[in-house]
């Protein structure tokens, strides 16, 4: 029979001391016992006792070249730059796709969009792709999400994107007319204020206190169009891009208030991300979703990990390594001790910090400016068939200084198109000189625009690199890219 506090107690006093002492050690020694019985047969418990949380944070459209910290002087985002110096900034991390639910698909699953296979709104995330949530929940995490604008929404444009949660903040159903006929204002309909997220993700946390944590705060504010609320209109009228930005980095800075309040952070994992930039005329391009240059593919990427642990000694690393947004998840995973999937196409981002280490000691730096880090991970950027055949198209008129190459589904899966796809490489490249290609070879590498059948495998991407590379080099009169 279980001894209450008052039983054991008044048993106690009628007990030698010598007694006394022996029967609470057999009771603590019992309780122990069973607490440890309990914890090895619940991975929830486990998990709350070991795991720290882990707070994802994507900001929608946000270029790295756009923020404080990675050296932009027009906008003020001290949210994010007192993150980088709390943690770590990679400089050179890239998606793999200028889409929205795309990239994010990508986040999550740690896959590339060829791989997952959602390459446009409202195609499912097949189940044979496991998300995040779902590999965090199995191992007691509590899970939510919290989504600013409705292409995100698992209801409609994204669906399977909410597997693994517990809440999805999906949009209201209404509709998009008031009964008098006029439209009603996006607000609350299609979009969310970077600041009625964050109250969202904070009502949520609030009733759900016990730990560990696994959410997801997506701020879509800086995508177009650029209407920043005041005082952000008003300071930052002449750049209003730059207004959605710093209102969007004021959005995060309450959310990280509010989880040091709450005593969530110190141990906590915080992984803020772009999903993709903004073209903002360059190239021809006023937004996104077209183009695999750097205005639209580089994106800000800060990590930090619990202060208390041996990782968190690395507050403000800066790491020069080019890296992905596929990197992310397996990351989450090796910090939390969860087992990545044999599939991801990512790697863990823990490496790149103990060989930053490593180097902490050498005085000398022989890396020189435009090097390839050794440690550089090659990115493998997609878009979709048609648009890639759209840029190999006019990318004889010398506009584009990147390579796409396409070819249908059938023709991939009837194989034996290597010499098609080196002759279009050929003959695309026969229209820039040969200054133009060391251009490409020198600015752009490893970043390569392929455009491939929607069943294309990295395996497919590193056949075609290694064609592009060669042909380069032939008709460049060098040796191949390395």
């Amino acid at each position: 029979m279980k001894l209450g506090p008052r039983d054991t107690l008044t048993q106690m006093k009628s007990l030698s001391c010598r007694a006394a002492i022996i029967l609470f050690a057999f009771i603590l020694t019992l309780a122990t016992l069973q607490t440890a019985c309990w914890a090895q047969s619940s991975p929830s418990a486990a998990a709350s006792a070991q795991n720290p949380d882990v707070y994802l944070i994507t900001i929608d459209t946000l270029r790295a070249d756009h923020v404080g910290c990675y050296g932009y002087k027009q906008v003020e985002t001290p949210a994010l730059d007192a993150l980088a110096a709390d943690g770590v900034r990679f400089t050179e991390a890239f998606t793999h796709s200028p889409i929205t639910n795309t990239s994010h698909i990508t986040i999550l699953t740690g896959l590339l969009p060829s791989v997952h296979g959602v390459t446009d709104f409202g195609v499912p995330l097949s189940p044979q792709h496991v998300t995040a949530a779902e590999l965090l929940k199995k191992h007691g995490y509590q899970t939510a999400a919290f989504i600013g604008a409705v292409i995100l929404d698992s209801n409609t444009l994204a669906p399977g994107l909410d597997r693994g949660f517990d809440f999805y903040d999906n949009f209201p159903k209404t509709d998009s007319k008031n009964s008098d006929g006029t439209k009603k204002e996006r607000w609350g309909r299609v979009e969310r204020r970077g600041m009625e997220v964050v109250e969202h993700a904070e009502a949520w946390f609030e009733k759900h206190r016990a730990g560990p944590h696994f959410v997801w705060v997506h701020l879509y504010d800086p995508h177009d169009p650029y209407e920043p609320p005041p005082p952000f209109s008003e300071k930052y009228k002449d750049h209003l891009y730059d207004g959605e930005i710093a209102y969007a980095d004021s959005a995060l800075a309450r959310w990280i208030a509010f989880l040091k309040k709450a005593g969530a952070y110190d141990n906590a994992i915080i992984v803020v991300t772009g999903d993709h930039g903004e073209g903002l005329g360059e190239h021809g391009e006023e937004t996104h979703g077209l183009f695999l240059y750097d205005s639209t593919l580089h994106v800000p990427l800060i990590l930090k990990t619990p202060l208390r642990t041996a990782a968190g000694a690395h507050r403000g690393t800066v790491i020069d390594a080019q890296v992905r947004t596929t990197d992310i998840l397996p990351t989450i995973l090796s910090a939390t001790g969860v087992s990545a999937p044999a599939e991801l196409n990512g790697e863990s981002l823990l490496p790149l910090l103990d060989k930053k280490d490593d180097k902490k000691d050498d005085k000398k730096d022989d890396k020189k400016d435009g090097a390839k880090d050794s440690s550089d991970r090659a990115l493998f950027g997609e878009t979709d068939e048609m648009v890639a055949r759209k840029l190999h198209a006019v990318l004889a008129s010398g506009m584009l200084p990147i390579l796409c190459v396409g070819e249908t589904l059938e023709e991939r899966e009837a194989g034996g198109t290597d010499a098609k796809v080196e002759g279009q490489i050929e003959a695309a490249l026969r229209e820039v000189d040969a200054d133009r290609i060391a251009a490409l070879v020198v600015a752009y590498e490893p970043i390569w625009a392929i455009g491939t059948g929607r069943n294309a495998t990295p395996e497919d991407a590193n056949t075609t690199i290694g064609t592009i590379r060669a042909t380069v080099g032939r008709l460049a009169g060098g040796p191949a890219a390395e």
